[in-house]
């Protein structure tokens, strides 16, 4: 792995740890009340699925460059 590869994956580790939780949090701090369950379902699974898209991005990112 090049330097700048590294230096890249650092950065982005870092502000992901940073990031990710609070909008999680803010997410999960959402008054769903008069919601139905499917929509409040779908609504405190959004963080998880927008972290695998992440990582599916990052992932798909560092296979092309190989």
């Amino acid at each position: 792995m090049a330097r700048v590869d590294i230096e890249e994956l650092f950065i982005t580790l870092f502000l992901g740890a940073i990031l990710l939780p609070v909008a999680i949090q803010q997410f999960t701090s959402t008054d769903t009340t008069g919601w139905s369950p499917t929509l409040q379902t779908i609504w405190n699974n959004i963080p998880v699925i927008g972290l695998a898209g992440v990582m599916v991005g990052l992932v798909y990112k560092y296979m092309k460059k190989r």
